[in-house]
């Protein structure tokens, strides 16, 4: 052996090599960044779709998450008051959107 360890072929290993060398064919430009996310978020829907305890699973973590940040905005706005709140939230929007 020459030190180098076997790498197991299935359909998730094979998914993320092609996007990363999609990416790096593309040099990493927006429109391959595009393409990234956009597969990315397709996949993750069919493995949601397959697994319904799973959905449920994210589902429920996803709502916590959301009604920290909503905490956090309420929070802002009593101990700094709305005006910072109103440069917070278009950040608490997208990194929500994000995680989701």
């Amino acid at each position: 052996m020459t030190g180098t360890f076997p790498i197991q072929e299935n359909a998730e290993q094979r998914f993320a090599v092609d996007l990363l060398t999609t990416l790096r064919a593309d040099r990493f430009r927006l429109c391959a960044l595009g393409s990234f996310f956009q597969r990315s978020w397709l996949m993750s829907r069919q493995t949601a779709h397959q697994n319904p305890s799973l959905r449920r699973s994210w589902q429920r973590v996803t709502g916590l998450m959301t009604l920290f940040a909503l905490l956090i905005l309420v929070s802002n706005t009593l101990f700094a008051g709305p005006t910072d709140t109103l440069r917070l939230f278009p950040i608490a929007c997208a990194a929500s959107s994000w995680r989701s």
